[in-house]
């Protein structure tokens, strides 16, 4: 900052010396031509005294003349009136061609005074007006470029409320509801966002995915009940793509809860087959099969098959929507043994993947409860909560959980939480413990 206000200063003076230049040089000849050089007649004084000298001595002269007698009275009265008369002109064209008074000097020097002092006021006003004051603090640029890239839940919450707002006018506006639904779902309010799918389907017509996205915010704010309107999207979207991964496992999951394991076996085994094997989706899956096997009677699963885990659940009403792709990021959340006795198995656990270099506002966000641990995630573009802010835009991402004790997406004192390292969407098989109680 001291730099720039020394070399702001040096500019400054410069071009206040080129400016001032001229007024101060037409105040010194002013000066100059008002006093003169002491003792130093002018040329027109000089010339003037030499001709009036030549007139005394031609009168001279002429008296001479007359005196003795070489003139007539009446010849020496004409010359004498001739010489007059000229003297009398050269003295009248002398005071013609003398220069007028100099004026004074000093309404120039009220200029340049003037001038000096209002240039410099006003280049502060305009930069303090249209500049940029705050660029002279380094701290408070890097306090700027902070809070530039980190969006604060409020943010979000005004962000969502901004775009409910605007469609109240633009009702018609199928993929500004699709965000809407999302976002409201990553909130938590799975009613505001099962409205908000409805209208989604309304301007933008069905397909399995809304369908299924649908039926999955009917559940969650039915308290995961799949049965009755959630359980008839769910079919609705299976008849639009009978592979459609979210689609079946929740009518896998819906059929296990209402103790039908034969449906629920046949849904999961054909939801396997367009599952990567290695995944965590899959072995969530495999789990539940695994399950519903012995439940219905059935042998186990064949040897040949990877062993279920325990770590993995089957999948529930908030399942991951879709298979493995080139912008998801896929893996497990788990609760740290020493902090289980901590927590209430209905605490709100938020799942969130953020961008490793870059703004703070979470790119996709799954929302389940601590019952749900060890949870199978997988957060993808279709999570976005703003055109610019998808997952797959970002080389490297951080996958962080939190249990929240309010229920509130700001993370609070005594919340517990936990992230893995930086990621490239595409990975699957991120592992994040829930071990750190945030001060």
């Amino acid at each position: 900052m001291t730099a720039f206000v020394l070399l702001a200063a040096v500019l400054a003076a410069l071009a206040l010396g080129i400016l001032l230049r001229p007024l101060l040089r037409v105040r010194a000849q002013a000066a100059e031509g008002a006093q003169g050089t002491p003792g130093t007649p002018g040329a027109q004084d000089v010339r003037a005294d030499a001709n009036a000298e030549i007139y005394r001595n031609q009168l001279t002269e002429l008296e001479a003349e007359r005196s003795q007698g070489l003139v007539s009275e009446a010849r020496n009265a004409e010359t004498r009136a001739e010489i007059e008369r000229r003297l009398a002109e050269d003295l009248a064209s002398g005071a013609a061609a003398a220069p007028p008074p100099a004026r004074s000097a000093w309404p120039g020097t009220r200029l340049a005074v003037a001038l000096g002092l209002a240039l410099p006021l006003v280049a502060i006003g305009l930069y303090l007006l249209i500049g940029t004051p705050t660029a002279l603090d380094p701290a408070a640029g890097a306090r700027s470029a902070q809070s530039t890239h980190q969006v604060t839940p409020e943010q979000i919450e005004a962000m969502v409320a901004q775009l409910a707002a605007r469609l109240e006018r633009e009702p018609n506006n199928a993929e500004g509801w699709m965000m809407l639904a999302r976002s409201q779902a990553a909130l938590g309010r799975y009613a505001e966002s099962a409205k908000a799918y409805a209208k989604a389907i309304e301007y933008g017509g069905k397909n399995a995915s809304v369908l299924a996205d649908y039926a999955d915010v009917l559940a969650m704010a039915a308290g995961r009940d799949l049965r009755g309107e959630p359980y008839r999207l769910i079919q609705e979207a299976l008849k639009l793509d009978p592979d459609h991964v979210k689609a079946l496992a929740l009518a896998g999951t819906a059929e296990f809860h209402m103790g039908n394991y034969d449906a629920a076996i046949m849904y999961w085994e054909r939801l396997m087959k367009s599952l990567p094997p290695d995944s965590p989706l899959a072995e969530g899956v495999r789990s539940g099969l695994a399950s519903a096997r012995e439940r219905s009677g059935r042998p186990p699963l064949a040897a040949a098959q990877p062993p279920a885990t325990a770590a993995a659940p089957a999948p529930s009403a908030s399942a991951p929507p879709a298979a493995a792709g080139a912008e998801a990021v896929q893996g497990i959340v788990m609760l740290d043994s020493g902090l289980a006795s901590s927590v209430k198995p209905d605490d709100v656990v938020f799942v969130l993947a953020r961008a490793a270099e870059g703004p703070r506002m979470p790119l996709a966000v799954r929302r389940i409860e601590v019952r749900d641990l060890p949870y199978a995630f997988r957060l993808d573009d279709s999570m976005a909560m703003a055109p610019g802010a998808k997952l797959s835009l970002f080389p490297r991402v951080i996958v962080m959980a939190r249990v929240s004790r309010a229920g509130s997406a700001a993370p609070q004192k005594g919340d517990l939480e936990g992230a893995s390292g930086p990621v490239a969407p595409g990975t699957s098989g991120v592992e994040v413990t829930i071990s750190k109680v945030v001060d």
